[in-house]
């Protein structure tokens, strides 16, 4: 069992960590997030921890790098149409993945 909050994925590679909480869009742009999962990636951020949301609307991929509270409101704010580090397309480029969450 996991404290409330807790991203969906923690990873590690090339001496880099890195949590995503993981979302899925079935109808229009917003990109639900519970209070406490926004707690929990603003503090991890907020002292150096690697963030990101990865939400996934039909078939593309967008990945959000979390570097701050106010960046997981306007995140919230703004939804699916925010800004991504990374936006995925059939067929994936997972290299492109792997490479900006270990920037």
């Amino acid at each position: 069992m996991t404290g409330a909050g807790v991203p969906d994925v923690n990873g590690c590679a090339k001496g880099k960590e890195f949590w995503i909480e993981l979302k899925e869009i079935h109808s229009g742009n917003a990109l639900t997030l519970r209070p406490m999962q926004i707690s929990w990636l603003a503090k991890r951020a907020s002292f150096g921890g690697q963030v990101f949301v990865m939400a996934r609307k039909n078939d593309e991929i967008k990945l959000y790098h979390i570097d701050s509270l106010t960046g997981i409101q306007e995140l919230v704010k703004t939804g699916y149409k925010s800004n991504s580090l990374v936006t995925l397309t059939i067929p994936y480029d997972w290299e492109a993945l792997t490479s900006a969450l270990l920037s």
